[in-house]
């Protein structure tokens, strides 16, 4: 299915782009997410994920950055520590 293939190079494009932003590497990408360090090195190379999966990357990428309290539903402003 080409479908399946479109919507990994999607996924695969917004995760780059979030590693960029949050200074990331696609190892602590993968272990936060899934806890399996390989799992970008894997998209990168052609391999497709369940939908499980991209619904679990999309969820985290989603609430936003990693190691940082959970801010629920803030609108995105910063709350002063």
């Amino acid at each position: 299915g080409g479908d399946m293939t479109r919507s990994t190079d999607k996924l695969l494009a917004d995760i780059e782009r979030f590693i960029v932003e949050n200074d990331m590497s696609a190892t602590a990408f993968g272990e936060a997410v899934m806890n399996h360090r390989h799992l970008v090195r894997r998209l990168r190379s052609g391999c497709s994920v369940t939908l499980d999966t991209a619904d679990r990357i999309r969820a985290f990428m989603s609430e936003g950055k990693p190691r940082r309290a959970p801010s629920k539903g803030n609108g995105g402003h910063r709350v002063a520590a």
